[in-house]
């Protein structure tokens, strides 16, 4: 008797339970059928004004064209909040300016949507990764001076993919002049076909934009334009040997007579030598940089 007694014990409380939960479940679909699918919400949410739709996409051909800006937020060493305000030029990929404070506010960018802003996002993330997880800012004036040094070095020093492997200040000091104007190109007889050997640095066409091999041509105005950024690319081997023959007599002058002896007898080959012993002897590259010129004549004077 003892031992039916306590399987009964035990399975009554089960039945009870399940009697309880069954009940708990009406009164819950009582209650969603009286407040509505989400008891818990109690009002639409509001949607972000940086969620606004965006105008589209531009295509950008030259300097001062399209800028772009957004915000990078990081802290001080004591933990107060700092934002930076980065400038960039979307066709030189130059920033052109950080401005650094702690009361910035501006909605640029929809929330989780770096698309928006994708070559300005590129460069506050390698503003991120050199700079501000690389050092302590002890004040926001140390802040500014470590920000603005890391400015210097990616215009000036850092070589840029997309740029054909130049700095963003020499593409924008070497890129092409522009040659032809959107109006001329405009008075060619429909089906002209124009080949812009410059688009590497630019294009020397106000309507030239870089192509590819694959999309190799685009039509303006009824002229067709081909505008490949790697135009030996399409005949590797042939240019490979053309490339090699150009430059052959060179390679076996400076082996044969030593590097100063080639450049005395050659001047097209002494025009070529940028520094030496400190001194820079290309006139451009020293006006560039604001550096003294030394004429490499005077290196053969004695």
């Amino acid at each position: 008797m003892a031992a039916h007694g306590c399987a009964l014990g035990v399975a009554n409380p089960g039945a009870d339970l399940v009697g309880r939960l069954d009940h708990r479940a009406d009164d819950g679909a009582e209650l969603g059928r009286a407040v509505g699918p989400d008891p818990l919400r109690h009002k639409r949410p509001r949607r972000n004004k940086a969620a606004r739709l965006r105008q589209p996409k531009q295509w950008v051909s030259a300097i001062n064209e399209i800028q772009s800006m957004d915000f990078v937020a990081d802290t001080l060493f004591d933990g107060r909040r700092l934002r930076a305000l980065t400038v960039m030029d979307n066709y030189t990929r130059e920033c052109l300016a950080i401005e650094v404070g702690q009361s910035l506010k501006r909605d640029f960018s929809r929330p989780g949507r770096p698309i928006d802003n994708a070559k300005v996002e590129s460069i506050n993330g390698r503003l991120r990764e050199d700079c501000l997880n690389a050092y302590w800012f002890l004040s926001l004036d140390d802040a500014r001076r470590k920000i603005d040094a890391w400015r210097r070095y990616y215009n000036e020093a850092r070589p840029h993919a997309a740029l054909d492997w130049m700095t963003p200040s020499e593409f924008a000091r070497g890129k092409a002049p522009k040659l032809v104007s959107e109006e001329l190109v405009r008075c060619m007889r429909p089906g002209s076909v124009v080949v812009d050997v410059a688009i590497d640095q630019g294009g020397c066409f106000e309507t030239s934009r870089p192509t590819t091999h694959d999309a190799p041509t685009y039509n303006v105005d009824g002229v067709i334009h081909y505008c490949v950024t790697n135009m030996p690319g399409a005949v590797p081997r042939t240019s490979a040997y053309s490339l090699n023959n150009s430059t052959l007599p060179y390679v076996l002058a400076l082996a044969e007579k030593g590097w100063k002896a080639a450049l005395r007898d050659d001047p097209h080959l002494r025009n070529g030598l940028n520094v030496h012993a400190g001194k820079i002897t290309c006139s451009p590259v020293a006006q560039a940089h604001g550096y003294e010129h030394m004429d490499p004549a005077t290196l053969f004077a004695t």
